[in-house]
């Protein structure tokens, strides 16, 4: 999320001269910096993402406040947002019944708005007054919708209502072409044009519809890098084969629905094994088709090879007699698995034989 941040305002770019670092990549290893250099302290670890959180020592955040030259400000509670022009990055803390005082002082160049609490009112004025925004992040539960004039800010790269009681977005957000990261708790149904975010990179979501597909024709987004899941299904742009063009999708993806698949060139076709940036695999099978036989469910296990680099692997009603060639192991090691640190089989009911782990 941080890294994220650092690229909506612009502080990351891609490698120049042709170079193969990503954005990501930059902000990773600029992040690395900061710890060796005790400018930033790791917090929770695990063995699979890495460091989940960190903190900045109370020494260091006093000085990084008095070098920002008063770009910075923070509200609670009512308090007056004074029309400064030097002010970029503005956190709104507000509570039930509180509002903010003066509202119109809401500074002209706002780059970064963290609102918490207050409620969507509220936040409807303050974003058509803040139409260079580049990170919004917004938390609060009163809010249930996103204003339709968010299609204006042309500038937004960042946006995170993952805390919100949003279910649906505006068709606007559709306009949001510069849009790089986007954060949801649920989404009911998105907008018929959303493939037009050709710059989304971060699609992030908690609660997830394992009975349908939500984002049809999701491979013409060919610059992302973060599907927490993927249902497949029979309907038009929800076949697996949509993960071919989404070369650089990585972190951890779970696949519903692989029942509704029948042969090994399907399920081939998503090419996982040539996706090295995915650390966390899960593959589910919510029942089998009647007219599909053992030899197509193994098939189709067989086609959904991950990388080799793959880091946690879970497998979840798999109906097929037999564990796929990339699972076998040859002489007690699992030799296409090898940086494996965590795996999970359920309901696997008909499997003869679990391969040694």
């Amino acid at each position: 999320s941080l890294i994220q941040i650092w690229m909506a305002q612009g502080l990351i770019n891609d490698a120049k001269g042709g170079g193969h670092l990503q954005m990501e990549d930059i902000g990773s290893d600029c992040f690395n910096v900061l710890l060796r250099s005790s400018l930033l302290q790791a917090g929770y670890k695990n063995s699979i993402n890495g460091i989940l959180s960190c903190r900045m020592h109370d020494l260091v955040h006093d000085l990084s406040l008095q070098v920002s030259n008063n770009r910075f400000f923070n509200t609670e509670d009512g308090m007056e947002v004074s029309h400064d022009d030097e002010v970029m990055h503005l956190t709104i803390i507000g509570s039930q019944g509180k509002v903010l005082k003066n509202i119109e002082g809401i500074p002209p160049n706002l780059q970064t708005l963290y609102y918490l609490g207050g409620d969507g009112i509220m936040l409807e004025d303050i974003l058509e007054r803040s139409r260079y925004l580049s990170v919004l992040k917004v938390d609060c539960w009163d809010v249930t919708q996103l204003p339709n004039s968010v299609g204006n800010m042309k500038h937004l790269r960042h946006l995170d209502i993952s805390e919100t009681g949003i279910t649906a977005l505006p068709d606007s957000i559709t306009k949001l072409y510069n849009l790089m990261t986007l954060k949801v708790l649920y989404l009911e149904e998105i907008p018929k044009k959303f493939s037009n975010l050709i710059n989304l990179r971060h699609l992030e979501f908690l609660e997830i519809h394992l009975d349908r597909c939500l984002f049809p024709g999701i491979g013409q987004l060919s610059n992302l890098r973060t599907l927490p899941h993927f249902v497949v299904s029979q309907d038009k742009g929800c076949q697996l084969e949509e993960l071919e063009h989404l070369r650089n999708l990585g972190g951890e993806l779970r696949i519903f629905g692989l029942e509704n698949m029948s042969s090994f060139e399907s399920a081939a076709k998503a090419k996982l094994s040539e996706k090295s940036s995915i650390q966390g695999l899960r593959l589910s099978w919510n029942g089998t088709k009647e007219d599909c036989d053992d030899n197509n469910i193994n098939s189709v296990m067989e086609g959904l090879q991950p990388h080799p680099d793959l880091k946690s692997l879970a497998i979840n009603g798999f109906k097929g007699s037999r564990f796929p060639s990339w699972m076998v192991a040859k002489d007690h090691l699992m030799v296409l698995l090898r940086n494996l640190v965590d795996i999970e089989l359920r309901g696997l009911g008909k499997c003869e034989l679990v391969p040694p782990l």
